[in-house]
C-alpha cells in the first residue's frame, strides 16, 4: 500500500464519516476498487486499526455495544 498517499487508517476514517476521500490520486474507477480491497484487507488483518476506527465509530454512531459486535 506504499503506492497510496494517505494512510488507510485516516482514509477509513473519512469514508466512515461519510466524507469524500477521492482526488485526483485515483485515475479511474478500476483504482478505487482496487484500493477499496487493499484497505478492507488491511482492515481486516488488523485488529487494532479495526478496533480503534471502526469500532469507535460505531459505538459514536449509538449501534451496538461490545457484546453485540463479539468484543
Amino acid at each position: 500500500m506504499q503506492e497510496i498517499a494517505h494512510s488507510p487508517k485516516r482514509i477509513l476514517m473519512e469514508i466512515l464519516k461519510g466524507q469524500k476521500v477521492i482526488d485526483s490520486h485515483y485515475s479511474s474507477c478500476a483504482e478505487l476498487i482496487i484500493f477499496i480491497c487493499k484497505l478492507s484487507k488491511e482492515v481486516s488483518n488488523n485488529e487494532k486499526l479495526f478496533q480503534d476506527v471502526v469500532v469507535s465509530s460505531m459505538r459514536k454512531r449509538g449501534i451496538g455495544g461490545t457484546s453485540g459486535i463479539g468484543l
